[in-house]
């Protein structure tokens, strides 16, 4: 009788014991399905169990974006981060797993640039949810019934696609569209606008149709789909930049350094300045003083700034989330040198050039979508040149033919007895153009397609010539702050013409980079200097016989 009686209570002490644990794991599953930030700590040694978890306020910040997102507040939302920064690991592998323990009848529609990743990423949720210390506390709720890398599922209706722009996503819908990563950094140079191109039109003839609106859920909710965009910026004309100009989205900016003025900083709900602001309604905002580092824990000044020199021109894009930085890429806004406006207008102050030159970059094609035409006119004198006319927009071949012959007209009228010339480069609708202008105009020269090299390569050359403070412009300033300030300091034809510049090579159009660069580098082979009037034998003295 005491035997059994010692066992009992041993048998009713383990199972207290049970109880007691059963009861915390129970409170602790409450407690993190209801925080993203708690759940993403205390699942990290189940994801990456040699590393330690280091936290920094900027995961918080993304968990809070996310929240906003399962909640219901935002349905779009684009987080812009430098690459090291967890932003895979926080939406693309925790987030969904978080998720799945309150409701785990949403689908998900997720993508990468290439279908590995975008599986690879996928995969790392499923077995993060088939860890038995998540099994512990959810388990109970689903059971999978599909269990491959890219696409597996519930028994509650829940799925997980893996897909990418390459790839067949047709078929399949989702509460939330995950797009991580959709453009491969390397491939977003201003060289490789198909990339771009193809990424855009990926995101508009696919993505609209896979996201499911107005399902009744579960719980008794009518919903509408979510999209998360992850990335780092990469181009003026990106996935991110091209889904910002269809409609509105909330955008989480963090980069690498803090920078006050840029158009996307994180400000938080203190820093909200109208009902419009969205990108700053959720969060404390960025704590960090200016210029200082993002994660020094993860990335340390040194190890910043020599990152920052090995991506060279992809820094300002992939670590600032700023296509161009504050000071232009190779074509600096300080460089520009500029004279007062009306300078050529009076006849007794203006240059005198002995050179004036026409150049022009004709697009592929007579399309709205494409490159648009740039038709420069810069008058030469020595080493310097002055802009003095620029025509820069969408043009019909027609239009472009006749805005080249009243700029020829205009220039020619000014500098009569100045050497003309008219560049046009083999390309496009240039020898269409040639030909026709020929026969109205003299001067006509025709350069060869990509004689002088790449784009990148012909900025590159022609850029001596601004840094040396030879190229002028119409404006009043000495320099990228009075450019940039106030209104009326340059017309706006001028400020669009600098910007252009300064954003390449990853701007939407690099026709006036292009129209400028083979002006000066064709200037550099030129001898500028006045015809010679004068003749030795009509000055000789003459001797008597």
């Amino acid at each position: 009788m005491a035997a059994g009686s010692v066992k009992e209570r041993e048998e009713m002490r383990q199972a207290l014991r049970q109880e007691i644990v059963d009861r915390k794991v129970s409170e602790e599953a409450e407690w993190l399905g209801q925080s993203l930030g708690a759940f993403v700590k205390a699942a990290w040694p189940h994801v990456k169990k040699h590393e330690q978890y280091r936290h920094n306020w900027h995961l918080d910040a993304i968990n809070v974006h996310l929240e906003a997102v399962s909640a219901g507040e935002i349905h779009r939302l684009q987080i812009w981060v430098p690459p090291g920064s967890m932003k895979s690991l926080s939406v693309s592998v925790f987030w969904h797993a978080w998720e799945w323990t309150t409701r785990p009848w949403l689908r998900y529609w997720s993508a990468s640039y290439e279908t590995r990743l975008a599986g690879r990423l996928s995969a790392m949720s499923r077995d993060l949810m088939m860890e038995l210390w998540y099994q512990e506390r959810w388990g109970h709720l689903f059971d999978f019934n599909r269990d491959a890398e890219h696409y597996y599922g519930n028994n509650q209706g829940g799925t997980r696609l893996a897909t990418s722009p390459d790839s067949s996503g047709t078929g399949e819908h989702g509460h939330r569209i995950l797009i991580d990563d959709p453009i491969n950094a390397k491939d977003a140079d201003a060289d490789s606008k198909s990339t771009l191109n193809e990424a855009n039109k990926w995101f508009d003839s696919t993505v609209p149709s896979r996201g499911l609106d107005g399902v009744m859920t579960p719980d008794g909710r009518v919903i509408d789909h979510a999209r998360v965009i992850i990335m780092q910026r990469l181009h003026e004309d990106d996935l991110a930049a091209h889904a910002l100009s269809i409609e509105p989205w909330v955008v989480l900016c963090i980069p690498e350094r803090y920078y006050s003025g840029h158009p996307y900083a994180y400000r938080g709900q203190a820093g909200r300045t109208s009902k419009e602001d969205l990108g700053s309604i959720f969060g404390e905002g960025d704590p960090r003083a200016e210029d200082e580092i993002l994660w020094p824990e993860r990335r340390s000044e040194a190890a910043s700034n020599a990152l920052s020199k090995q991506l060279r021109h992809r820094s300002s894009g992939q670590l600032q989330q700023m296509p161009a930085p504050k000071e232009g890429q190779s074509l600096l806004r300080s460089w520009w040198r500029f004279y007062e406006p009306n300078l050529f207008s009076d006849v007794k102050r203006r240059p005198h050039c002995t050179m004036v030159v026409q150049s022009v970059d004709c697009p592929l094609k007579d399309k709205q979508t494409n490159d648009m035409i740039s038709i420069q006119a810069w008058g030469c004198k020595g080493a310097d040149r002055y802009l003095i006319d620029i025509r820069t927009s969408h043009m019909s071949y027609s239009q472009a033919k006749r805005a080249v012959i009243e700029q020829a007209k205009y220039v020619r009228a000014m500098y009569p007895k100045a050497r003309q010339k008219i560049l046009i480069e083999n390309g496009g609708y240039g020898p269409e153009l040639i030909i026709d202008l020929k026969r109205i105009l003299t001067g006509v020269e025709k350069i060869p397609a990509g004689l002088e090299g790449d784009k990148e390569i012909r900025a590159d050359s022609a850029a001596d010539d601004l840094q040396a403070g030879n190229v002028w412009l119409p404006g009043i300033g000495a320099g990228a702050d009075v450019t940039l300030g106030p209104a009326g300091t340059v017309a706006k034809d001028i400020h669009d013409f600098i910007e252009s510049c300064a954003v390449f090579p990853h701007g939407k159009h690099d026709d006036d980079v292009d129209a400028w660069s083979m002006a000066m580098n064709w200037l550099r082979s030129q001898i500028i200097i006045p015809g010679r009037t004068g003749s030795a034998f009509k000055r000789r003295r003459r001797v008597p016989a």
